[in-house]
């Protein structure tokens, strides 16, 4: 046996060890108080990976880089936007499907708490991308949505700590608020804002009005509503720790027919 293949065996012992620990510490530790429901209800969110990955998609196209499929794994080269975050040149086994990823532990899996996601989301969320002061038009098939309906878009990330004997783990979560003109927060329609990409459409179909309502209420007095609204949702230590918000919108919802 080459030294070549013996350094390959050690490696693969002590990846198998390593995923051995993390079994027996992290997912098996104190099942007696698991509860599967909870656990999927805390985690809930209108965002899914499906949804992160056709966005990841189109950013990474919009930063003309490719991406390309190969052994049902995704391959492209970071963005030059995201350099300075010290990410990686290439990615060459990535995924955004989790059952893939656990059965290949050297994959990358891309989902929030990831560093390229994490940075692609701050990059977004600046001035200069536009993430803090875009306005959005959607088109709603929603017979209840018979007139102009505008709101202020919030997006978080949501740090959640779960205090266990071998120190602190965290969860990440993803939340849309959406804070309507008169100041109430509407789910539905923070539902339909997370999942749904802007129209293309003329800024004259929007009426000026509903625009002046939202200047009326201001970002700040919204914001406040956001915040007041996700405290209680996600039972926060500590909003200045644990909160980031990532950008905000102001998002129009019209008739698909108009």
């Amino acid at each position: 046996m080459n030294k070549q293949s013996k350094e390959e065996i050690r490696q693969a012992v002590e990846r198998a060890e390593e995923a051995y620990r993390i079994a027996t510490t992290s997912l098996f530790k104190d099942i007696s108080s698991y509860s599967f429901d909870s656990y999927k209800r805390d985690l809930a969110s209108p965002v899914e990976l499906k949804d992160l990955e056709e966005f990841t998609q189109r950013f990474i196209t919009r930063e003309r880089r490719q991406l390309q499929r190969k052994d049902g794994f995704l391959e492209f080269l970071t963005p030059d936007v995201l350099q300075k975050e010290g990410l990686p040149e290439r990615y060459k086994s990535a995924t955004f499907e989790r059952a893939t990823a656990i059965r290949n532990p050297q994959s990358e899996f891309l989902a929030i708490g990831h560093p390229f996601i994490d940075a692609m989301i701050r990059h977004i969320g600046e001035y200069d991308f536009g993430g803090h002061t875009a306005t959005r038009v959607i088109k709603v098939r929603d017979e209840e949505l018979v007139t102009f309906t505008a709101g202020f878009q919030f997006n978080f990330t949501v740090r959640k700590r779960v205090a266990r004997e071998d120190g602190d783990e965290h969860l990440f979560d993803f939340h849309t608020v959406l804070v309507r003109s008169d100041g109430a927060v509407d789910n539905r329609l923070a539902k339909l804002a997370a999942k749904s990409y802007s129209a293309d459409c003329s800024f004259d179909e929007i009426q000026s009005s509903i625009l002046n309502e939202l200047d009326s209420l201001g970002v700040d007095a919204a914001f406040q509503s956001a915040k007041a609204h996700l405290e209680p949702l996600t039972k926060l230590w500590d909003w200045d720790e644990e909160v980031e918000m990532i950008g905000v919108a102001k998002v129009v919802f019209l008739p698909a027919d108009s």
